[in-house]
C-alpha cells in the first residue's frame, strides 16, 4: 500500500471526519487560547473554513460527512438544550427587564430585515436568495424551515445563517469593545440577537448572565423572525 492509498484510506474510514473535526477544532482553540487573540484566531472561523476545503479537495459527499459526526450533533442538541438551565437561574432577572428586552427584540429584528427589504426594492432580488436572507440573523433551523415552507433555497438558508453568526462572532466584541458595553445582560442579548448559536458558543466563560441573556435572545428572535417573515413577504412580495 502506498502513501497515496493510505490517505484514500484513512478518508474513507468511519470516524476519520470525527477525529479530523474534533482535532481541527481542539487545534484553533489552542491556537486562539495560546495566542489570546479571539477575533482573528476565532476557532469556529477556521474551523468551518478548513474543513469546508478539505471537504472540497477531498471530494466528499457532505452526506457523508454528516453520517460520522453523528455524535457530535447529539451533544449539539443536548448542549442547546442545556441553555434552559441559565434561564431557568436567572429568571427573575430577565423578568425585571422584561420591557427593554421586548423593544430591544422589536427593533432589533426590524433592523435585521429593512436592508434586505431596501435592497431588493429597488435592485430585484430572486426568492430563492431573499427569503433566507432575510431569515440570516435568525439561527439556521429555524431559516431553513421558514425556507423550506415559502419554497425558497434551504441549503442557502443554512450559509446565511452560519455566515452572520461566524461575522457577528468575529467583529461583534470589537464593536461592543468601541463603543463601551459592559453591562453582560445587554452583551450577551446582542449577541444572542444578533449571532445566534454560532456567537453564543464563544461566551461560555463569560459568565452564567451573559449565557442566559444571549439564549434569551437566540429564542425570541428565532420566534419573532419565523412570525415576521411570511407577513413581510406577502406585504412586500
Amino acid at each position: 500500500m502506498n502513501d497515496f492509498d493510505l490517505i484514500t484510506y484513512m478518508i474513507n474510514s468511519e470516524y476519520f471526519w470525527l477525529l479530523y473535526t474534533i482535532g481541527i477544532s481542539c487545534f484553533f482553540q489552542f491556537l486562539s487560547a495560546r495566542f489570546d487573540h479571539k477575533i482573528l484566531l476565532s476557532p469556529i472561523f477556521w474551523s468551518i473554513a478548513v474543513i469546508s476545503i478539505s471537504l472540497y479537495f477531498g471530494d466528499v459527499d457532505y452526506d457523508v460527512y454528516l453520517e460520522q459526526n453523528k455524535v457530535l450533533l447529539f451533544f449539539l442538541s443536548l448542549t442547546i438544550v442545556s441553555f434552559a438551565i441559565p434561564l431557568y437561574v436567572n429568571r427573575h432577572q430577565i423578568f425585571e427587564n422584561w420591557q427593554a428586552i421586548l423593544i430591544t427584540l422589536l427593533v432589533a429584528n426590524i433592523c435585521s430585515f429593512l436592508p434586505t427589504i431596501v435592497y431588493s426594492i429597488f435592485f430585484g432580488t430572486d426568492t430563492n436568495i431573499l427569503i433566507p436572507l432575510l431569515g440570516k440573523f435568525s439561527t439556521s433551523p429555524i431559516n431553513m424551515a421558514i425556507s423550506e415552507i415559502l419554497n425558497a433555497n434551504i441549503p442557502l438558508a443554512a450559509v446565511f445563517s452560519i455566515l452572520t453568526g461566524l461575522i457577528i462572532t468575529i467583529i461583534g466584541p470589537l464593536i461592543i469593545k468601541i463603543i463601551k458595553i459592559t453591562d453582560e445582560e445587554n452583551r450577551g442579548f446582542a449577541f444572542g440577537v444578533s449571532g445566534h448559536g454560532v456567537a453564543i458558543s464563544q461566551l461560555v466563560s463569560h459568565g452564567e448572565i451573559v449565557i442566559s441573556f444571549a439564549a434569551l435572545g437566540l429564542i425570541l428572535n428565532g420566534i419573532l423572525t419565523a412570525l415576521m417573515m411570511p407577513i413581510i413577504f406577502k406585504i412586500f412580495y
